[in-house]
């Protein structure tokens, strides 16, 4: 099935199949291998971890895209079934790409290929293009004003931790009346608290979300730490830092290796996280920090690919 946005961008969806495993790739790979054929692709980049193979005999540049790491564990049938069609990925690849150096050191080790660096990233122009009176228009909406806004903005799995963030929330409540939780995203429904001053907000549409990211006082990333969190490249610290926010966050190995001077990072000890957020309170933003982010602007992001893909 085709279909065609306002911007001129065209999609293709294919028929294909979940399970069982054994058909599947055959199944889906001729889906695939078909519409190759019959649409005479120049590039491919694929990120699925187990379902749409990639023809061996090709005339497209096959990248393929690791943006987590799905084969970490190998304990049932799926996951050791992800690990064979990612080897086999691997090995078909003219190119790889993979969104943290964490990754790229995993797959130099476990498959001894080479991966480029491309990382998430965000429209770090519309982030910093709103304007303070919609902001302050959104904060009336959810009367916020005078507040002490800590947002967790996320998609919020079972890595989100946010038993423990609730369980610091309370414990700064103690001393800090004005403060407010917001969770913004699917996920943590139900779980607002209007007298504790929690409120679940649920998904927000992508076309305004840049509104809330500068709506929040403090950004936060309470993240459990697993090999699978510390290879991944958490893009909320991108977009917490496009709009110009301090950020409490567990030590991520990625997020380490960003140091960048808003970001502070805390164990996970309630205790440690409360004074944490107290502290980002006072503190100010510098104007020279802005560059920070402009790595991973989508416009650089995407200027890096071209060359890593050699598309003039």
């Amino acid at each position: 099935m085709k279909n065609e946005n306002k911007e001129g961008v065209v999609t293709f969806s294919l028929s294909n199949l979940h399970r069982p495993f054994g058909l599947l790739e055959k199944y889906n790979g001729f889906q695939l291998k078909r519409f190759l054929k019959h649409h005479k692709i120049d590039y491919i980049i694929n990120a699925s971890h187990y379902m749409f193979p990639v023809p061996v005999k090709r005339s497209s540049i096959y990248i393929y895209d690791l943006v987590d790491l799905h084969w970490g564990i190998l304990e049932n049938k799926f996951q050791k079934h992800v690990f064979s069609f990612i080897s086999k990925e691997i090995s078909k690849a003219d190119k790889i790409i993979a969104c943290s150096k964490a990754l790229i050191s995993e797959v130099k080790k476990t498959f001894f290929r080479n991966a480029d660096f491309v990382p998430n990233g965000t429209d770090v122009e519309k982030i910093r293009s709103v304007e303070k009176r919609d902001v302050e228009k959104l904060r009336q909406k959810y009367n916020l004003s005078e507040k002490y806004v800590i947002g967790y903005i996320s998609n919020f799995g079972p890595w989100a931790n946010l038993e423990f963030i609730l369980e610091v929330f309370r414990e700064l409540k103690r001393t800090n009346e004005d403060a407010v939780l917001l969770l913004i995203g699917p996920g943590g429904e139900n779980l607002t608290d209007e007298g504790l001053g929690i409120f679940s907000i649920g998904p927000i549409s992508p076309n305004i979300i840049h509104l809330y990211f500068n709506m929040i006082d403090v950004g936060i990333l309470p993240s459990s730490l697993s090999k699978f969190r510390h290879m991944s490249f958490p893009i909320k610290i991108i977009e917490y830092s496009a709009a110009r926010k301090f950020v409490v966050s567990t030590p991520l190995d990625e997020v380490k290796r960003l140091n960048f001077p808003n970001i502070f990072l805390v164990a996970e000890d309630i205790n440690q996280w409360v004074e944490a957020l107290k502290q980002v309170k006072e503190k100010k933003w510098k104007k020279e920090w802005d560059k920070l982010v402009a790595p991973y602007d989508w416009s650089q992001i995407s200027n890096n690919l071209r060359d890593i893909i050699k598309i003039s």
